[in-house]
């Protein structure tokens, strides 16, 4: 165990489980969930979870937050007061948490879609069945495509997908918010050792190091997750936790901000710009599943087929990776080689991702570059443009 590790005074370290630390995790091979890995989709089975990990619907709770995951779900289950098959899945196990964005939807609609995406209802569904640990996505709906205007990939629509549809469960490793930022900030120090090779080589030639670059990379797949997840005991604090799609993320990880210039520190920039927030046509939705709350992806309006998905990250998640994204395009850093492995990467990807908005020439972020050392990968979140060598920078 590091000192920082130490430090954080958890059970164990929780970022160095994260699968590019160690072996553990999604390994490469079989059912629902995708990642992108040279442009190409591979499938992905559920290992067994290591020990004290928590896995429900995609999400790998840390073992540090197992304790408080398992008091959550035992709560609920002690207040239910009947079996739980006779507890409807979409009036009594599922619930809105009251998010702004609420008031955008049928809660009516969103509760049946996601019970029948869970198990839980429909022909095939049953009220107390165990909730799943794998990825949950609404299969044959979705694809990834390619976005010139906002890095170089994104998803989009392979079929009508209505207003209030239930698009998945955003999957990833949640850890609590100390060890996500420990993480990010020397994450790199435990890396395996071809992850570091890679990260050396993705910084050759740039006056750039291997720290920095891991920092715009991990930094690019966190999430912040919305309380729902608890520290046992009387009167304990919600604990802040996050979520981490570097190595765990699902093919949701490809849904893109509608920005196309979020680079804060720069003129015309359009962060706070209303206007392109409101082109966001899904959003992630904090939903109590049997007490536990678990970040949904659900559409705010018709999409067409071929549309590209579009979520606002938040400007404040932009700002919070505004730091190293600055300094890392002042080093001359080729982000398109450091998530990519590759150069001018927009001109290699292959003709059959429809491109849904070609605009400009801005590589996508992804984690490519350490498929290969990872036991799972996702697509990275956002996009970037260098300014300098017009090379995308993780957002």
């Amino acid at each position: 165990m590091t000192s920082v590790a130490r430090d954080l005074g958890l059970q164990g370290d929780a970022w160095l489980r994260l699968s590019v630390l160690q072996p553990g995790g999604i390994q490469a091979d079989g059912a629902r969930c995708c990642f992108i890995q040279r442009w190409s989709l591979q499938r992905l089975h559920l290992t067994m979870a290591a020990p004290g990990q928590v896995r429900v619907c995609g999400l790998t709770f840390d073992a540090a937050l197992a304790p408080a995951v398992r008091s959550v779900q035992e709560s609920w289950q002690a207040g239910l007061g009947r079996e739980l098959r006779f507890a409807d899945p979409s009036k009594v196990q599922l619930a809105f948490t009251g998010s702004a964005i609420d008031q955008q939807l049928s809660r009516n609609i969103v509760l049946h879609k996601l019970a029948r995406l869970l198990g839980l209802d429909g022909d095939n569904g049953r009220p107390d069945a165990p909730l799943p640990e794998g990825p949950m996505l609404l299969e044959g709906a979705m694809q990834p495509c390619v976005d010139s205007a906002r890095g170089g990939a994104g998803l989009q629509a392979t079929q009508p997908i209505k207003k209030n549809t239930v698009l998945g469960v955003v999957g990833g490793y949640v850890m609590p918010t100390g060890a996500a930022e420990d993480f990010v900030n020397f994450g790199y120090r435990d890396c395996r050792p071809e992850v570091s090779a890679r990260l050396r080589g993705a910084v050759a030639g740039a006056q750039s190091d291997v720290a920095t670059a891991w920092r715009m990379l991990s930094g690019a797949f966190r999430m912040p997750l919305p309380k729902g997840v608890e520290r046992p005991g009387d009167g304990a604090p919600t604990s802040p936790v996050e979520l981490s799609m570097l190595g765990y993320g699902t093919l949701l990880a490809l849904v893109n901000d509608p920005r196309v210039n979020p680079r804060d520190w720069t003129p015309g920039n359009d962060v706070d710009l209303q206007e392109a927030v409101d082109r966001a046509n899904c959003a992630v939705i904090p939903m109590s599943v049997r007490g536990l709350v678990l970040p949904v992806l659900v559409a705010l309006r018709d999409i067409a087929p071929g549309e590209q998905l579009l979520r606002d990250y938040g400007a404040d998640w932009w700002r919070q990776l505004a730091a190293v994204w600055e300094v890392v395009e002042h080093d001359g850093l080729d982000a398109a080689r450091l998530l990519h492995g590759t150069q001018h990467c927009p001109h290699q990807l292959p003709a059959q991702l429809p491109d849904t908005e070609a605009a400009h020439a801005k590589p996508k972020p992804s984690p490519d570059l350490y498929s290969s050392a990872m036991t799972a990968s996702a697509a990275t979140p956002g996009h970037v443009a260098n300014s300098t060598t017009g090379a995308a920078q993780p957002e």
